[in-house]
């Protein structure tokens, strides 16, 4: 006796509601599911991947682009990451061609753009860097403003404005072909082996000197500000030079003289 099975009965007319209600519940859980490779992306939508997907091109130009064709609003892209410090960064362009990297350009624009920064808990904009570089090489075109607060006034001022420099004859006279800040007027030599400073732009902190090729000894002083018979009992003394002989004897000695002060000062 042969058995067969039959087909469960159903009302006339629901089949196409069966089909209707599969095609719908497919329609809502789609934009949640998560794409395989080889899935399309969905315009307008969410396209979620779980490795990394590739765009490959073979183009004498650009492999993409991506445009936003909306006038006075609207970006062309955006990327977001959540990796954290050590990690990947958000955004990696590679040549490895030999040629750049990254090119912007910002037309009928007054602002190239701008890098911006939310220093983590406890730190302030002051602790962050707005990025680093292992080349050392000059940036063509770039102009700092400011250097550790300095402008490039204040930078000049404290590389020359406040740092003097001599060639002292053994007379007490400077020569001009190596002198910087310093004039024989501020210059007082009446004493063997004593020169005395005074009159210069601001106060030496630090100084040093050195016999111009004679055998003898040196020393040096920023500290006293008193008049003394050696220097002719001229106020407002600000440094004093001393030259000695192979002996250890105050004796006039041609030297070279450095001396600089803070800026400000």
């Amino acid at each position: 006796m042969k058995r067969t099975l039959g087909r469960i009965p159903m009302p006339a007319g629901q089949g196409k509601y069966l089909v209707l209600s599969s095609l719908i519940l497919a329609l809502l859980v789609a934009p949640f599911a998560l794409a395989a490779d080889g899935d399309p992306v969905r315009a307008g939508g969410r396209t979620t991947f779980t490795s990394i997907t590739r765009v490959l091109g073979d183009s004498n130009t650009y492999a993409t682009q991506q445009s936003n064709l909306r006038i006075g609003d609207g970006g062309a892209a955006r990327y977001g990451c959540r990796s954290t410090a050590g990690n990947e960064f958000c955004l990696l362009s590679k040549n490895t061609g030999g040629g750049g990297a990254f090119r912007f350009q910002a037309q009928k624009s007054l602002l190239g753009g701008s890098i911006e920064v939310v220093p983590p808990t406890g730190k302030t904009a002051a602790d962050a860097k707005p990025f680093t570089t292992n080349a050392h090489g000059v940036a063509t075109g770039l102009n700092a403003d400011q250097v550790d607060g300095m402008s490039a006034s204040d930078i000049v001022k404290a590389a020359s404005g406040n740092n003097v420099y001599a060639r002292v004859a053994a007379d007490g006279r400077t020569d001009p072909t190596r002198t910087s800040g310093v004039t024989d007027t501020n210059i007082v030599h009446t004493s063997g082996g004593i020169y005395c400073f005074t009159g210069l732009k601001s106060q030496p902190q630090t100084a040093s000197v050195t016999l111009d090729a004679v055998p003898g000894e040196t020393s040096i002083d920023t500290t006293t500000s008193a008049p003394v018979a050696a220097c002719n009992n001229a106020t407002g003394i600000q440094m004093i030079v001393r030259t000695y002989n192979s002996d250890g004897v105050l004796a006039d000695r041609p030297f070279y003289v450095q001396a600089t002060s803070p800026t400000g000062s």
